[in-house]
């Protein structure tokens, strides 16, 4: 019987290196293992002692799927750019320089140019650990002094050094790093059996929902604590490393650098001379040490004159050598920057026996030239309305760092409080990064987010209003005026005759008529009119109200003029021409029809606000015959069917705007999980049930029964008699089926929430949870490329949790979690709250900003209370309770609870 020998990882180190191979030997001198050696050549002149036909004194070594760092948190500002740092200590997919994929520069993966003999030549491309990094240099009483640097590095360079194994033995990444993140924070340890003191960096960048301005900050802040583990003294010095990344991509200019003191802390600033003032990467960054023993040495670039002083040195020299990287000379003669250049800052302490000590660095950037996808215009940053220069950016987060970390720890800290599973925090938690990956916000505070992008380009527009649908959640939710901008953007889009746009460009200033390949989609007029209402109802801004409503009335009357086919006043589908951009759908469709039915709805409240009787009336007639007639022609006893069509044959257009002729006659038996996705828009802003109680939970225990799969997710439709996996035709170009969509998955959770399956949303979660733990793209979620918008509907599972809904200053919380013990994070326009529940008594606390608020109605399960008082600010308020065990809060005007008030209800 054959012997294999099997190591775990964690027995594998340098400890046991040394012994493994001894210990295989040793098994295999056995009588048994000799008889059976044998000796066979493989490849040239190599011989290898094989036992059992397997090496017999090769060490094994496990590599396990999880050990590739494929994504961590992305920190920086929104629409600021930023970086994501993972497990592997190293700073990947900057966007801060305006840089592609997200900005219009060149792309960081490609070469370093370099002026030679008046030609361009290429050298070596930008690698990620080069960016930025740090070191540590530690010296023990006498001994020899040591650096490691605080990564793991897998590349040919590190720290601009050629195969540092060779070159530099004495310098090394860490051999371990413990990794722990949650927006906006990151905390990685560092431990090497050679380092007699533990290290741990602590990561974060302002996020303060309501707060733009400190939330869009072009900022990294740096905390690194240093535990000795010695009982000598050790002399410890800290080095941070950034590169000069300005005109990154071009080798017409010369590098720029000054120390620029700062509330009495170092702190420099770099840029790039004779670089125009019209260069994408134009700009200047630099960073900060907050320790008051800090040196420094800027414009460092060889390897060997940087390093192997660093190491004879426990500090700095203080020296600027940025003119020696302007060695080269352009075709006119003019000095020229070499492709790399260096500058650091450092911090010493004399680390006591068993003490520890702590240093700070801030990063700082100021690229204002954020281009349109064309690079015709120059739509900048936000940033850019309060910051000249990086220096000016290190200077306000030098004054305000206490306020920017008291507050976005607050919001972290309130995040994280809730009572509800931890997976259920860390999946919606993961979701923030988009804001940070995909978003764009000029320097007119036009918003939007990226559909998708992957270090190789961005998929997708901007905006997307199919996927806001989903994703808008969380942008309302936390910061609503960049929603209404977006919203604001489309409406400015709108074609003359109604039709919504799909999506924009870059610029924020043109709509992209077809993506991939589809255009006159029929959902984008329903779900425009949901969103600007949901804005409204959320934020009770009349003013808002009033300036979109001639653009909703407009895309329903596009609807109804030119979208209904047979005169049912319904809209009416003709091929692929929705979100599921694959899926052809016929006449009357379930996705289509559901939120046609939430508009409906939504507008007749809008009309009665606007005093728009004709309207209202035409709405409600509207809605109430496609609710009749979805009963009738969808609902098919145990969900509503994927469409039923009593089209005939029709010359009309594709997806693509082609004109064809089709039979659309026919009914779909598909059971798609959006299919109500209607009545959960619906129940964001309490508008009650537009499709019957029953038929909806019906409907949505058959999607899990014939979609849902524990250790696979919640695919996107099925068909009755699938086995596995329904068939898919040859000529589809992507299979959207069997598919499982996070941001649908992470939706329909919340969904689930809503209608009280609590149990079976927190399973939908857990499974997405771990598909994307497994996977190593927890904070990368997929669909058209990576940081797709819709899975930043995760949030909505805050709201369903909750069994929140908002209209009009009415706010109705019924949480929709077991027991009468719990604490739940809630965030909207204004405020961030805490629901609390102890037993029969019930409370919300404001954590953050101004809850404005005319009506509160609270339901609670096994309440059985026959009256209940609010105690709000010193006053009263008695209850009104209804059959339905709600029990309402009128207080006449508008309250204003601020922040640490607390509505106590007994």
């Amino acid at each position: 019987m054959k012997r294999r020998y099997f190591f775990t990882r964690s027995a594998i180190g340098i400890a046991t290196g040394a012994i493994l191979p001894a210990t295989v030997a040793a098994s295999e001198n056995s009588p048994t293992s000799v008889a059976n050696a044998t000796t066979t050549e493989q490849g040239i002149g190599d011989k290898i002692h094989l036992v059992n036909n397997e090496p017999s004194a090769a060490i094994q070594e496990v590599m396990q799927y999880s050990d590739v760092p494929r994504s961590g948190v992305v920190l920086g500002g929104i629409g600021a750019g930023g970086a994501e740092i993972r497990k592997d200590g190293i700073w990947y997919n900057w966007s801060a320089f305006n840089n592609n994929p997200k900005g219009s520069g060149a792309f960081l993966l490609g070469t370093d140019p370099l002026f030679k003999d008046g030609e361009v030549r290429s050298v070596y491309p930008h690698e990620p650990g080069e960016i930025l990094n740090f070191k540590v240099r530690y010296q023990v009483g006498d001994d020899e002094p040591r650096m490691k640097i605080f990564q793991i590095n897998n590349s040919y360079f590190s720290n601009n050094i050629a195969m540092p194994i060779y070159e530099f033995p004495w310098l090394s990444g860490v051999d371990s790093i413990t990794y722990k993140a949650r927006f906006p924070f990151a905390w990685l340890q560092f431990s090497d059996p050679d380092m007699p003191f533990d290290v741990v960096m602590e990561i974060w960048s302002p996020f303060i929902p309501g707060d733009i301005k400190n939330s869009a900050l072009p900022l990294l802040f740096f905390k690194f604590t240093v535990q000795s583990k010695s009982e000598k003294p050790i002399k410890v010095t800290l080095e941070a490393t950034l590169r000069n990344m300005t005109g990154y991509d071009t080798a017409d200019k010369f590098y720029t650098s000054k120390i620029v003191p700062i509330n009495a802390h170092t702190a420099y600033e770099v840029g790039a001379g004779r670089l125009a003032a019209t260069e994408s990467s134009f700009g200047s960054m630099g960073m900060a040490s907050l320790h008051p023993d800090t040196t420094y040495h800027l414009g460092w670039s060889h390897r060997h004159t940087y390093h192997e002083k660093f190491l004879r040195n426990p500090q700095l020299p203080n020296i600027d050598s940025t003119e020696g990287r302007n060695y080269g000379k352009n075709k006119k003669g003019e000095k020229t920057g070499e492709p790399k250049c260096f500058n650091a800052l450092a911090v010493f302490n004399s680390l006591q026996p068993n003490a520890s000590f702590t240093a700070e660095f801030i990063m700082g950037w100021h690229f204002p030239n954020n281009y349109d996808d064309k690079k015709e215009g120059v739509i900048g940053h936000y940033y850019d309305n309060f910051f000249n220069n990086s220096t000016d950016v290190l200077k306000y987060a030098i004054d305000n760092k206490a306020m920017l970390y008291d507050k976005t720890k607050a919001f972290y800290d309130h995040f994280y409080a809730s009572t509800v599973p931890v997976f259920v925090l860390d999946q919606v938690n993961s979701q923030l990064t988009t804001f940070i990956t995909s978003s764009i916000l000029s320097k007119t505070k036009d918003f939007g987010i990226l559909e998708g992008i992957t270090p190789h380009q961005s998929w997708g527009p901007v905006g997307t209003t199919d996927v806001n649908m989903y994703g808008g959640v969380m942008v309302t939710s936390l910061f609503p005026e960049l929603q209404k901008s977006t919203m604001r953007i489309h409406k400015k889009l709108q074609h003359e005759g109604g039709e919504i746009r799909h999506s924009f460009e870059k610029g924020m200033s043109k709509y992209l008529p077809a993506v991939a390949g589809v255009s006159e989609r029929l959902d984008l007029p329903a779900q425009y009119v949901v969103m600007v209402m949901r804005d409204f109802f959320w934020t009770n801004d009349k003013a808002y109200l009033q300036e979109f409503w001639p653009s909703i009335k407009k895309a329903i009357s596009y609807v109804l003029n030119h979208r209904d086919l047979n005169g049912d006043q319904q809209p009416d589908m003709t091929g692929i021409m929705c979100s599921y951009d694959n899926f052809a759908m016929y006449g009357m469709a379930s996705y289509i029809q559901g939120q046609w039915l939430c508009a409906m709805s939504s507008a007749m409240e809008g009309a009665k606000v606007m005093g728009d009787v004709a309207s209202e009336k035409l709405y409600k007639q509207v809605f109430e015959k496609g609710r009749k007639l979805a009963n009738e022609k969808l609902w098919n006893g145990q969900y509503f069917r994927l469409y039923n069509s009593d089209l005939k044959t029709l010359t009309t257009k594709d997806g693509a705007g082609k004109e064809v002729v089709k039979d659309m006659a026919g009914i779909d038996e598909g059971c798609l999980t959006d299919q109500v996705i209607g009545q959960w828009a619906a129940h964001w802003s309490g508008l009650g049930y537009i499709f019957e109680k029953e038929h909806t939970h019906t409907a949505m225990d058959n999607i899990l029964t014939m979609s849902y799969k524990p250790n696979f997710g919640l695919r996107n439709c099925s068909w009755p008699g699938d086995k596995y996996w329904h068939p898919i035709a040859d000529d589809v170009w992507v299979d959207q089926a069997n598919t499982c969509w996070s941001g649908v998955e992470l939706s329909f959770a919340s969904f689930l929430l809503y209608e009280g399956k609590y149990e079976a949303a927190l399973q939908v979660i857990k499974t997405v949870d771990t598909r994307y733990r497994k996977a190593g793209r927890y904070f990368d979620h997929q669909e058209f490329g990576g940081h797709y918008f819709r899975a930043m509907g995760a949030w909505s599972i805050i709201n369903g949790l909750a069994g929140l809904s908002i209209n009009q200053g009415a706010y109705t919380i019924a949480p929709q979690v077991p027991g009468n013990e719990y604490k739940l994070f809630v965030a909207f326009p204004g405020a961030t709250v805490h629901v609390e529940r102890n037993g029969n008594n019930f409370s919300i606390k404001v954590l953050s900003g101004v809850w404005s608020l005319n009506r509160l109605s609270i339901i609670l399960s096994g309440d059985i209370s026959p009256t209940r008082t609010a105690m709000v600010n010193g006053k009263t308020y008695l209850a009104a309770i209804d059959k339905q065990g709600r029990f309402s809060f009128n207080f006449n005007k508008d309250l204003q609870v601020r922040e640490s008030d607390v509505i106590s209800i007994n």
